[in-house]
């Protein structure tokens, strides 16, 4: 009796200081500004399915075609199922353990005394059903499960930030891909521009007008836009092999329903700095982490107290198969376990630390994610209200150099300029189309990139559409 309340005693004071010494955790504090660095008020709804704002039904069947066969999609959901079962295994070591045992054998001892007629040798029968309990008294399989919940949680976290790269990469890529086009077009009738504009300066040098280094400058100006035509060619080409890679199949052609000049540019998305706290997967990941390195170090600092067992056994032995299940030869057994650990030379102690400094490192990586997420929401909003502006005054750019290359080209039919001056308006224009299809393309990026960086439901929309295994 006095030994079973020395225990007792014992296992509650080891309980109230293990106890004493666990945190509840805190998620750490962080500066978040109040504003964005950019005056651009957004209307747009982070929880909205923004890829139908561009009205291409093209890009909306492409993002289900991604989200239905993407690799890296898949590859997420099996880690997220591998997770559920380390939980599970975690988990289970809270419960009882119940195992079964059968075994026979046979032995002769040396020098054994045989009585007439009887045997040299002698045979054991016996069956057990075991169990085991360990008391988790001191929180370790506890705090244990808290941490694989935690990295369960992270590992969801880790699909849901694939979701959101796979469906803003799909739009970017289909953008740039329709960007590609209007500047081969451009390239095209650029090229076409100056086929016609070769005869026409050979009809003048065969008539005595004009020089040879007029024909050769146009026949440079025409190589160098049959080279612009064949590199973006080929560039399409590789945009498409790209886009494929994306929608999880072999590199082939894609379709496309329209022109980037007939895209409809999205709402911006309105939110506030302290919304992508609780909106970007990548942040509550690093929580998640944080979480799970902070139990860790519980369940570290429970190894200093002792380990409570409770085991028990039921079964039945016998020298004789037949008689193995027969009265008397039953037996059962229940015996406690304390184990406490009294020196490791440091195991324990260098085990807390190496915890301690695992949460360390994700209060840094949780700070460094708040950071960055505030970094790229404010250039994502620069990008968009630079490239806006940038758009307009390029339109007017536009006018003038067409006007300009018109103007030089009649100088020099004329006979009033030399061929210099249309190869300069020419360039001039060539460049100026190809930066305005760039400066448009970018505006659409930028906005892809805003709900992006922003997160927010809209991840949770596009997850639905992925189909159910």
């Amino acid at each position: 009796m006095m030994r079973f309340k020395f225990l007792c005693g014992f296992i509650l004071a080891a309980f109230i200081c293990g106890c004493a010494g666990s945190k509840d955790f805190k998620k750490p504090q962080v500066d978040v500004p109040t504003a964005w660095r950019t005056d651009s008020q957004g209307t747009g709804a982070v929880d909205s399915a923004w890829w139908e704002q561009f009205n291409d039904s093209t890009l909306v069947a492409l993002i289900q075609e991604g989200l239905t066969n993407n690799q890296d999609i898949r590859i997420a959901t099996a880690r997220i199922k591998e997770y559920y079962g380390r939980l599970g295994v975690v988990r289970s070591q809270a419960g009882p353990q119940v195992g079964a045992t059968a075994s026979s054998g046979r032995a002769q001892s040396p020098g054994a005394q045989v009585a007439p007629g009887g045997k040299a040798t002698s045979d054991s029968f016996e069956v057990k059903l075991a169990a085991s309990w360990e008391l988790d008294l001191f929180g370790r399989v506890r705090s244990q499960t808290e941490a694989a919940r935690a990295q369960l949680k992270g590992a969801q976290e880790v699909k849901t930030a694939a979701i959101l790269s796979l469906v803003t990469a799909i739009a970017n890529s289909y953008v740039e891909l329709l960007a590609l086009d209007q500047k081969l077009s451009i390239a095209q009738k650029t090229e076409t521009s100056r086929q016609e504009a070769l005869k026409f300066i050979k009809l003048r040098f065969d008539g005595g007008i004009g020089s040879q280094v007029d024909v050769d400058q146009a026949k440079t100006e025409l190589a160098q836009a049959q080279i612009s035509v064949i590199d973006l060619k080929n560039t399409i080409s590789q945009q498409e092999n790209s886009l494929c890679a994306l929608l999880g199949r072999n590199p082939s052609a894609i379709v496309r329903s329209q022109g980037i000049d007939q895209l409809q540019i999205p709402q911006v998305p309105a939110g506030i700095p302290s919304d992508v706290l609780e909106q970007r997967p990548d942040i509550r990941q690093a929580v998640d982490n944080l979480m799970a390195a902070h139990a860790l170090i519980k369940a570290a600092k429970a190894q200093y107290f002792p380990v409570i067992s409770l085991t028990g056994s039921v079964g039945s032995r016998s020298n004789d198969l037949a008689s193995l299940f027969s009265s008397g030869a039953g037996q059962w057994g229940v015996a406690e376990q304390l184990a406490q650990p009294i020196f490791t030379s440091g195991r324990t102690r260098s085990q807390v630390n190496e915890a301690r400094a695992g949460e360390e490192e994700m209060v840094a990586q949780y700070q460094k994610a708040v950071q960055n997420a505030f970094k790229e929401v404010n250039d994502a909003l620069i990008d968009y209200e630079g490239s806006s502006e940038k758009l307009g005054i390029q339109k007017e750019s536009l006018d003038s150099l067409r006007e300009y290359a018109r103007l030089a080209r009649a100088r020099y039919d004329e006979g009033m300029t030399s061929y210099l001056e249309v190869l300069d308006a020419e360039r001039s224009l060539y460049d100026g189309e190809i930066s305005y299809v760039e400066t448009k393309k970018n505006i659409f990026v930028s906005l892809v990139d805003l709900y992006k960086v922003l997160g927010g439901g809209w991840v949770e929309k596009a997850e639905d559409m992925i189909p159910k295994s």
